[in-house]
């Protein structure tokens, strides 16, 4: 799949440009982009974003309503803050270790159209030592752990999950 076959947008000083194959066909010749918003693309998997990890100075990404299932190829953007994942296929939160200055991250309703798909452990994030927001609502989790670690954590939704007794 090329660039043109996601119709692809980006924000840019301001102001949202149409990525084109004839624009950019590699997304690693404009390093400079700050958010990139793919909602309601079928990519299923993020290899097919070419040069998605060469923007170093990419600080927002969104991929809601992807049909995404796995999550791997985010490695090499340093600056994201902020990731959200919202309403996709993903079963398991695995290859964000590396996204270490992430301050929100979205994972709600993996469960929400496909039952089958959901998310129902939390586990791949105690290096992120930055995240103020995480949003797990409407999954299938049912224990809350590996969140020790995450001590500038203020906002945790974990409504709508399977929950069923907080321990001290």
């Amino acid at each position: 799949m090329k660039i043109k076959d996601i119709n692809m947008s980006v924000i840019y000083n301001n102001k949202k440009y149409k990525v084109t194959e004839s624009a950019s066909a590699d997304l690693g010749l404009n390093r400079t982009f700050k958010t990139l918003d793919l909602r309601r693309r079928v990519i299923a998997d993020l290899t097919v974003i070419k040069g998605l990890s060469k923007l170093e100075d990419l600080q927002v990404l969104r991929l809601d309503y992807c049909e995404l299932s796995d999550i791997s190829g985010l490695d090499g953007l340093s600056s994201l803050l902020k990731l959200t994942l919202t309403e996709n296929k993903i079963t398991e939160i695995g290859g964000l270790s590396s996204l270490q200055n992430l301050e929100i991250l979205h994972l709600h309703n993996n469960q929400h159209r496909v039952q089958w798909n959901q998310i129902h452990k939390i586990k791949g994030l105690s290096k992120l030592l930055e995240l103020r927001v995480l949003n797990l609502s409407f999954n299938k989790i049912e224990k809350i752990e590996g969140l020790n670690s995450l001590k500038k954590l203020q906002v945790l939704n974990l409504s709508g999950n399977k929950l069923k007794k907080l321990k001290d």
